[in-house]
């Protein structure tokens, strides 16, 4: 089995300056790729994994929380938005 780390968002400095160069990592090659980029920067979003994508939800953006939903299918790497939440959450 190859497990694959993947990284969504950071912040580069305190005051949550969101960076966004998403990466993904196996086990066995032990190097970073860059991976499709989220649409939007953020730092403090929740994320989760569901039938093998990757949904990214909420966080800061521009200072302001946000109720986006974001998934990302690694089969084919790509970002969708889909219906945002009934709330913005940090």
């Amino acid at each position: 089995m190859i497990l694959f780390l993947f990284i969504f968002g950071f912040s580069l400095i305190a005051g949550y300056i969101p960076a966004h160069a998403e990466q993904t990592s196996t086990e066995a090659n032990q190097e970073w790729t860059l991976q499709a980029s989220l649409p939007q920067d953020r730092t403090s979003a929740a994320t989760a994994v569901v039938g093998g994508k990757i949904y990214v939800l909420g966080g800061p953006y521009k200072g302001k929380t946000t109720d986006t939903n974001y998934m990302y299918d690694p089969n084919n790497n790509t970002w969708i938005q889909k219906k945002s939440m009934p709330i913005a959450v940090k």
